[in-house]
């Protein structure tokens, strides 16, 4: 297994692909370490004996020159990311994993993915490169983590109704959300729901979904020059000035000065 200590891995190109329908070749092969980190949607895939379906949670790690086989199950949003690994790994490749790994920890992984995403259109940047490699190699190392010591959250991995929610709202949280029929498919109040949500994941789901717009909106405008209207309609929120209120009460800035200070 691999030795957390040595693991060192760099990032040479990193795509994210957002909805994609199928792949443009059923199967690939690259003098790369490729891994496809899935955000949505489901795959299947095959690497010599390893095979299966993968889905929010899980991660695909190809070695170099040898082929790879997948297809699309369901609309798929994921991070393809070709890297390289120490020396020491690499004379000894069998102490690397290959084929899927899983992390529990959806919330942590989550958040990696967020800024994975937030700096993914930049391949040329020396600092962001190591940075997102540091990600990937914490993937790696808190499933590794996970698997050999039991050491995952069992609240928010054993409840399923919450897992459940979760990908409800990471799927849905752009449109509108009623938590109260949310909460009634689960069998569960609005009250039972908010509290246990609270317990699993720290948070409300308001908050969460709150969260998970204004990171989208972060996005947009880091990376576009859409209008404040047009962002907040893609964000889940009415309109601009309203997105604005929710915006610098959260991060004590405007959406316009964020854009200008951070772009």
């Amino acid at each position: 297994m691999v030795n957390l200590n040595t693991l060192d891995i760099k990032i040479n190109q990193h795509i994210f692909w957002d909805k994609k329908e199928h792949f443009s070749l059923d199967e690939d092969i690259d003098s790369n370490w490729v891994l496809y980190a899935i955000e949505d949607g489901e795959c299947y895939y095959e690497l010599a004996e390893h095979k299966g379906i993968c889905k929010f949670g899980d991660i695909i790690i190809c070695p170099p020159d040898l082929i790879f086989k997948r297809k699309v199950i369901s609309t798929l949003t994921f991070h393809c990311i070709k890297f390289s690994i120490g020396t020491e790994i690499e004379t000894n490749i069998y102490t690397f994993p290959v084929g899927k790994i899983s992390v529990s920890d959806l919330k942590r992984l989550n958040n990696t993915y967020y800024y994975l995403k937030l700096y993914s259109h930049n391949n040329n940047n020396i600092e962001l490169t190591q940075y997102k490699s540091s990600l990937i190699s914490d993937i790696i190392k808190l499933s590794y983590i996970e698997a050999q010591y039991n050491n995952s959250p069992k609240n928010f991995v054993q409840d399923e109704l919450i897992n459940y929610a979760i990908k409800y709202l990471n799927k849905n949280a752009y449109g509108p959300i009623k938590i109260k029929e949310l909460s009634k498919s689960l069998g569960l109040s609005s009250v039972q729901f908010t509290r246990k949500f609270h317990k699993c994941i720290g948070t409300t789901p308001i908050e969460y979904i709150t969260s998970l717009r204004l990171r989208r909106a972060q996005v947009f405008l880091l990376r576009t020059n859409y209008t404040l209207d047009c962002i907040a309609s893609k964000c889940g929120y009415d309109n601009g000035f309203y997105f604005s209120r929710v915006f610098m009460k959260n991060f004590k800035i405007n959406p316009s000065n964020y854009r200008k200070k951070y772009r």
